[in-house]
């Protein structure tokens, strides 16, 4: 038991003194900075080194001397300034630059970085009392505040409503040109002659659509849709970041380079409309002339017909009436083709401000698959000042899509363009069009709300 005691004891000890002296003896690197024109970089070091919020270390460039006859390494370290760590992460940390010596600058501090050579070690004992105290000497530094983790789609916890309105050429669907072709081969026979009218503005020239997207962690985010008009959506879903990164380094808004966001959404939709247009359904009537009434009731014929009589034609015409008319906006449920189905998206950042992406959405009698690629006009990464999750303030973010809806047999573009205002909107404009007779513009509004 003492033999048992003694090694718990010694085992405790090594797990509270080797994180420390690991850092003292284990340099870490700098990696890159987080934007071009700020002071935070990225460090090799986190809580599992030991590394604490506010810690000054030493940044230093290895400096190879190799002996012409031995070929020893004959170098050493130069000491080249010094960062504070602002927040710290398991396996990485950002600090902020807080001092650099005549000569370097934060560009050049930045190049050799992403080339592996700027170490960082711990402040040598003394030195970084005096530091702090020519630092607050300072005032034209100001504190920089900490980088929270965030979601590409926004903060943890937030939620990003998106409303959308659209005008234009009427959608495309299957529905027929008259009134007459939406009844069976027996039931025209009951119809008066009304119903070979045009259908009429049957599928609305209008949409209005409003999602909402709460990011839960880093990683997933939930996803709901509503749209009603040309098309009808109502779906729920999420979308999901792998957390592993395939090329490349930084970020751009729509997550990590290299790495795949996959998107699954569940519902019911479809395109155009399920019903008919009232001015429509009311050209549908029975018939009314002699011969038709004769084959209800011989009795019906006639201009000089008792009160109950005339009560029971009525009746009798009222209810074929609506016969017809309900068997007509069957028909025409059955083309509008609403039925529950599913979407799916991958996207990858390719670089910082390049994003690829398709995906496949089948929805009642939509069936389509797509392909389309963003541009950043200003690289961006979403933890940095002066970006929301769509891009950099007041800077153009230009998306282009294509479709094939194998449904319509009709292929489509689509082209949108965003304008982050700044921390909570971003405005949009959309072109929608077949190259042909089909166009439809929109816009959106969208907001980032509370969260982290």
């Amino acid at each position: 038991m003492k033999f048992i005691r003694t090694a718990l004891l010694l085992s405790l000890f090594a797990a509270l003194a080797i994180p420390a002296w690991a850092m003292e003896k284990s340099p870490g690197y700098m990696l890159y900075r987080l934007s071009d024109e700020g002071r935070l970089v990225y460090i090799d070091l986190g809580s599992k080194d030991n590394v604490r919020p506010s810690k000054m270390l030493q940044l230093l460039r290895h400096e190879s001397i190799i002996h012409p006859v031995t070929q020893e390494d004959l170098g050493g370290e130069t000491p080249l300034g010094a960062v504070r760590v602002v927040e710290v992460f398991p396996r990485l940390s950002t600090a902020e630059v807080i001092d650099l010596v005549r000569g370097m600058d934060l560009g050049v501090l930045d190049q050799e970085a992403r080339a592996g050579k700027i170490r960082v070690r711990p402040m040598p004992e003394g030195t970084g009392e005096a530091l702090e105290e020519r630092l607050k000497a300072a005032p034209d530094m100001p504190p920089l505040q900490a980088v929270k983790i965030i979601s590409a789609d926004g903060r943890i916890g937030g939620w990003v409503p998106n409303l959308q309105v659209g005008i234009g050429t009427q959608v495309q669907t299957a529905a027929p040109d008259s009134i007459y072709k939406l009844l069976s081969a027996s039931r025209r026979t009951l119809a008066d002659t009304t119903v070979n009218a045009p259908v009429g503005d049957l599928d609305s020239k209008t949409e209005i659509g409003l999602s909402f997207l709460m990011p839960v962690s880093e990683r997933l985010s939930a996803l709901a849709d509503i749209q009603m008009g040309g098309v009808s959506l109502l779906t729920v879903g999420g979308r999901y970041y792998v957390g592993k990164s395939f090329w490349g380094a930084g970020r751009n808004p729509d997550g990590k380079v290299g790495e795949p966001a996959l998107t699954l959404k569940v519902g019911k939709g479809g395109r155009g409309s399920p019903s008919l247009p009232q001015a429509s359904l009311d050209l549908i009537q029975a018939r009314s002339d002699d011969v038709f009434l004769a084959t209800l009731n011989p009795e019906f014929v006639g201009d000089t017909l008792t009160d109950s009589l005339q009560t029971a034609r009525n009746d009798t015409l009222s209810v074929i009436t609506g016969a017809l008319r309900t068997a007509a906006e069957d028909t025409l449920k059955e083309l509008a083709g609403k039925g529950l189905g599913y979407a799916l998206g991958l996207s990858v950042p390719v670089t910082r401000q390049f994003t690829l992406r398709s995906g496949l959405m089948k929805f009642g009698n939509i069936s389509e698959f797509s392909g389309g690629v963003t541009y950043y006009l200003k690289a961006a990464d979403p933890r940095e000042e002066g970006v929301n999750p769509d891009g950099a303030y007041k800077s153009l973010v230009l998306a282009l899509d294509g479709s094939y809806d194998t449904e319509a047999k009709d292929t489509y573009f689509n082209l949108d363009i965003k304008y982050p205002l700044g921390g909570r909107y971003t405005v949009g404009a959309n072109l929608l069009t077949d190259l042909g007779g089909y166009n439809r513009f929109g816009l959106s509004l969208k907001g980032f709300f509370k969260g982290q």
